[in-house]
């Protein structure tokens, strides 16, 4: 929906001369959804970055675990 609203933005512009007077309302209106559509799409990407950092976490902390039970196990 971004790239949609984006497209039509431009869109628009390009034709504003030739369309109707309020259009130019229409356009605002557009606007403004693409900017909300931004912050949701921000917000998604925040999302799969914290997903992505608790699996490389996660992992990081398995094999730190696992070190640390085979040095604890190991004869001295």
């Amino acid at each position: 929906m971004r790239v949609a609203t984006r497209r039509m933005r431009a869109a628009m512009r390009m034709f504003l001369d030739v369309l109707p007077a309020r259009s130019a309302h229409l356009l605002e209106e557009v606007g403004w959804l693409a900017g909300e559509l931004g912050v949701v799409r921000d917000l998604d990407v925040q999302l799969v970055q914290i997903a992505q950092w608790q699996a490389e976490t996660e992992h990081e902390i398995g094999r730190v675990s696992q070190s640390w039970r085979a040095h604890s196990s190991s004869p001295r």
